[in-house]
């Protein structure tokens, strides 16, 4: 996973630490990781590839299929939005497809 700067990377390490106590906070911290590789590794625009991935990630994870825009999605956007060099472009996408607008978060 590459990282917005080395404060962003300082932050994920707190964030993982922190979410380290139980197997689901653990399981969730493992699903955003494995995510954020598979997306740098499609190496296009965010909003090309976020659904493909998510998809990927909802079969190996078994997550609920048909709910895109689910609980654990905009849970792991909003920690990578934070920190994932491509945060810019988690926030437009929201924006744009979601009607969410964090600029001012």
């Amino acid at each position: 996973m590459t990282f917005k700067n080395e404060k962003a990377k300082e932050d994920w390490l707190e964030i993982v630490k922190i979410n380290s106590i139980d197997d689901f906070s653990k399981l969730v911290i493992e699903l955003i990781e494995k995510w954020a590789n598979l997306m740098e590794k499609e190496a296009k625009p965010f909003k090309d590839i976020v659904i493909g991935t998510w998809d990927q990630i909802k079969l190996e994870y078994l997550l609920p299929i048909g709910d895109d825009i689910g609980f654990i999605m905009v849970f792991a956007l909003t920690y990578l939005m934070h920190v994932w060099h491509k945060g810019d472009e988690i926030k437009e996408w929201l924006k744009v497809e979601c009607d969410v607008n964090l600029e001012d978060k």
